[in-house]
């Protein structure tokens, strides 16, 4: 009987002991979990720092219409003005729906759509785009040429953007002229327009629309657009 209550007491101590060895490992292990998350969250804080929210728009922003080109009535009360890039796939399914809004009886006389050209530096076929819808605006298609363009993005080249031209009804020799003859005064507008979203309008990224000069405040459809008008009184 002794024999056996010794046994036991040994084995009871030897228990205890090794619990509180495994209860000492699993607090280091503890504390080095802590550490480590600390440190990820130090790594964070340093690789994307927090962003403040941007100050709430005060006022609207006085952005021209000037030389751009407008869709729908062009003595509408309200500019719908978008900042738009063409070889940005967002951009292309907002100017299908801005197209679209203009078919809302209530809107079509009270507002109209003016491009503004926003090309990014990351995306090379922008630019020439522009200035193609912009020499397809020579003969009055820039509005035809910008669908084609938008509609078909991933065959955006000089050699597509000849064929969109007969296909919308141009006179390809004088696109091609305009093309050329135009660069420079087709870089300065596209300059003009990234100045003015940048510097004007605030802008940070594309499609940027704005209605009577208010940042677009939701989806881009006639109601939002309808409830805006009433909202700031436009």
């Amino acid at each position: 009987m002794k024999r056996f209550f010794v046994f036991g007491l040994v084995c009871a101590m030897f228990l205890l002991n090794g619990c509180t060895a495994f209860d000492k490992k699993i607090a280091a292990l503890e504390e080095t979990i802590k550490k480590l998350e600390a440190r990820i969250e130090q790594l964070e804080k340093t690789i994307a720092p927090h962003k403040e929210e941007p100050a709430k728009q005060q006022a609207a922003y006085d952005v021209p219409v000037g030389e751009s080109y407008v869709f729908g009535n062009k003595d509408a009360r309200v500019h719908v003005t978008v900042f738009s890039n063409f070889q940005c796939p967002y951009c292309a399914r907002a100017d299908k729906s801005l197209r679209e809004m203009l078919n809302d009886p209530k809107l079509k006389d009270t507002v109209n759509i003016v491009f503004k050209h926003f090309p990014f530096e990351r995306h090379p076929e922008a630019r020439p785009a522009s200035k193609a819808a912009m020499a397809a605006g020579e003969q009055g298609k820039f509005w035809e040429m910008s669908d084609k363009i938008f509609t078909h993005q991933n065959d955006m080249n000089h050699k597509n953007y000849e064929k969109w031209a007969k296909e919308i009804g141009l006179n390809v020799d004088k696109f091609n002229k305009d093309l050329k003859a135009n660069d420079a005064k087709y870089n300065e507008i596209i300059d003009k327009d990234i100045k003015l979203g940048a510097e004007t309008a605030k802008l940070e990224g594309t499609p940027w629309i704005l209605v009577g000069g208010w940042l677009l405040e939701g989806d881009i459809s006639a109601d939002t657009v309808r409830k805006m008008i009433e909202e700031k009184k436009l």
